[in-house]
């Protein structure tokens, strides 16, 4: 008896006989009807060989039978194909499930789609997981040796900075600035209208930071330029003030000139 699949591939080469089940019709005669119904023709045996020479003889009738015989043969392959395939499409694995029977006494262990297939007499059956269930968390590893330091980073773009500036005659210079961190340039005028010698000094913010020795009115040395430099850190607005002075009022600034630039930090 033939599968559907099968009778499908012999009916497409032209070969399908009888389907599943079926009996094979009774030959029919050149009239139509069977010659099966028909009383046997006695014909001699030199007739049937005549026949066959007559189909020896034929090149159309010999081509036939190769060909007949390659499409059995194409038929054969393609149903064997078919039935292995028929194993190699089994669902394994399950259900995300392997199933396999162990063998007891030789100790083999064979894999097998347990839809279609069960264990032999002799062997047990076993069943896992494709993927096995979560594990507990691994304990943390050793800190590793640090790396080696990175290339330097491009520089930074420029910042902005602002500046402020006065002059004065014969008094304190000062400007009002805003909080911030501030360089102080600056330098003072000073002179000596007494026939005596005095001492003069330049302050900054009221602390004295610049001094110098002189002589008195009818002496070249009566008056000198005392630079004026620092820093000054602002929390809040305020003004920063450089002044010039003596011992005695006699000692007066002439000039002062006060440049403050404001900068990010001061290290």
């Amino acid at each position: 008896m033939r599968s559907a699949t099968t009778q499908t591939i012999l009916g497409f080469l032209g070969l399908a006989g009888p389907a599943m089940g079926q009996e094979a019709p009774p030959p029919e005669g050149p009239g139509g009807e069977n010659d099966a119904l028909k009383p046997p023709r006695t014909c001699g045996t030199d007739k049937g060989r005549h026949r066959r020479e007559r189909d020896m003889g034929d090149p159309d009738m010999r081509r036939f039978r190769k060909t007949r015989g390659a499409m059995l043969v194409v038929a054969g392959t393609i149903i064997g194909g078919l039935v292995a395939g028929g194993v190699a499409y089994a669902t394994i694995p399950s259900d995300n499930v392997i199933d396999g029977c162990y063998s007891r006494s030789g100790g083999t262990l064979r894999v097998i789609d347990s839809t279609v297939t069960e264990c032999k007499k002799g062997e047990t059956a076993l069943a896992w997981n494709v993927q096995g269930v979560q594990g507990d968390q691994g304990i943390q590893g050793v800190q590793g040796a640090t790396g080696p330091a990175g290339p330097a980073g491009p520089a930074g773009a420029a910042g902005t900075s602002d500046a402020y500036t006065v002059f004065t005659i014969l008094e304190p210079a000062s400007v009002s600035v805003p909080a911030g961190n501030y360089v102080v340039v600056g330098h003072g005028l000073v002179q000596n209208t007494d026939t005596d010698p005095h001492e003069a000094l330049c302050s900054l913010q009221g602390v004295p930071v610049s001094f110098a020795d002189l002589g008195p009115k009818t002496d070249f040395a009566f008056f000198t330029t005392l630079p004026i430099t620092g820093t000054v850190s602002l929390a809040s607005p305020g003004t920063i003030t450089i002044d010039c002075e003596g011992t005695t009022p006699a000692i007066v600034a002439a000039e002062l000139k006060l440049t403050v630039i404001k900068v990010t930090s001061i290290n």
